[in-house]
C-alpha cells in the first residue's frame, strides 16, 4: 500500500531553476524522494521545460544571466512576471537567493511568493514547506 502513496506523489513535478550546475546537482540529490524533480539550467531552459512539463511548484535562483532581462539582476523579476502573469499564475513559488532576503521580497512585491530561502537552504525547512504546498510527504 504505502508504494501506491509514493507513486502518487511522484506525479507531483518541481521544476528547479538555477544557472549554478552544481548547486543544481546537489538540490537534486538532497531533495530526492517522494516528487519528480526536473532541472533547468536557466531561465532560457526553464521556460522551455515550464511548457513541457506543467510543474505543481516551482523553485527559482532569482539572479541568473541575463536572457529575458537586461540585466542578470532583473533576469529573475523578468522570469516570474512570465510566470505569474501568464497561464502559470497558480503555479507556487519558492525564491531561492544568494542576496538579502528583505531586498529580494521588495523586488518580488508584484508577485505572490510562497517562500524565500537564501542559498544554500536549510533543507529540513524546504522539504517542509514544499510537503506544505503540494499537500505530500515532505521527505
Amino acid at each position: 500500500m504505502p508504494e501506491t502513496v509514493i507513486e502518487a506523489q511522484r506525479t507531483k513535478k518541481i521544476l528547479i531553476i538555477d544557472d549554478e550546475e552544481e548547486f543544481l546537482n546537489d538540490l537534486t540529490f538532497l531533495l530526492d524522494g517522494p516528487y519528480q524533480l526536473i532541472t533547468a539550467p536557466g531561465s532560457q531552459e526553464g521556460l522551455r521545460l515550464l511548457r513541457k512539463t506543467s510543474p505543481d511548484l516551482i523553485i527559482l535562483d532569482i539572479h541568473m544571466p541575463a536572457y529575458l532581462a537586461q540585466s542578470d539582476e532583473d533576469e529573475g523579476i523578468e522570469l516570474l512576471r512570465k510566470l505569474k502573469t501568464g497561464r502559470w499564475s497558480k503555479i507556487p513559488v519558492i525564491i531561492l537567493t544568494k542576496f538579502d532576503i528583505e531586498e529580494v521580497k521588495g523586488k518580488c512585491s508584484d508577485f505572490r511568493i510562497e517562500a524565500y530561502f537564501r542559498k544554500p537552504p536549510k533543507v529540513a525547512e524546504l522539504k517542509e514547506r514544499i510537503g506544505e504546498l503540494l499537500g505530500g510527504a515532505n521527505n
